[in-house]
């Protein structure tokens, strides 16, 4: 019978240490990538995956990370959108005598941070384009009658490429059919 020996660790040892938990979740907070993290670490990018992979540690580390910096932006972008009071120091001199008094400063929503937030949110509702289709009963195209369009509105829809009975100028129920040469309706 033969006995399987125990499989040993190839390849270098990885330089990931507890004390490195409190450094990612800084780098975290600054935004980096795991591309940049990698370069902080002196280690390359998938060695930061598998870091996160294999670390649960390492992995909420840079998780909290992200979320208190993604928070601190969050409530910045919100008190600028709803406009906010923030106690400052008023310098002046009167008389040659220098005067520091604190005051409340109110500060104005800013539109847009408004903007960007509703838009955020509520992106179906606050989007700058919004499409409509616009299609004939039961999802049909649009039937025209060519023949009640007088010449400006024939003109107008050749210059866009249309041509009585569609796109594919095909003649309508009337038989009637654009000729973008000589701007008439013949039948």
């Amino acid at each position: 019978m033969k006995v399987k020996k125990k499989q040993e660790k190839r390849g270098r040892p990885h330089k990931f240490t507890p004390e490195r938990l409190a450094f990612a979740k800084r780098l975290a907070m600054l935004g980096l990538t795991d591309k940049e993290m990698a370069f902080a670490f002196d280690v390359t990018r998938q060695t930061i995956l598998n870091w996160k992979k294999n670390c649960e540690d390492f992995k909420q580390a840079i998780r909290q990370g992200q979320l208190i910096a993604d928070s601190a932006v969050a409530d910045s972008l919100f008190k600028l959108a709803t406009g906010y009071e923030q106690e400052e120091l008023y310098v002046t001199t009167y008389r040659g005598k220098v005067i520091k008094e604190k005051i409340m400063k109110r500060y104005k929503p800013d539109t847009t941070a408004i903007i960007f937030w509703l838009k955020n949110r509520w992106p179906k509702i606050w989007r700058d384009i919004s499409t409509k289709e616009v299609s004939g009963p039961g999802g049909k195209p649009i039937d025209i009658d060519w023949s009640t369009l007088d010449e400006d509105e024939l003109e107008f829809l050749a210059k866009l490429g249309l041509k009585a009975g569609g796109q594919d100028g095909d003649a309508d129920d009337s038989g009637a059919e654009y000729d973008r040469k000589d701007r008439n309706v013949f039948n």
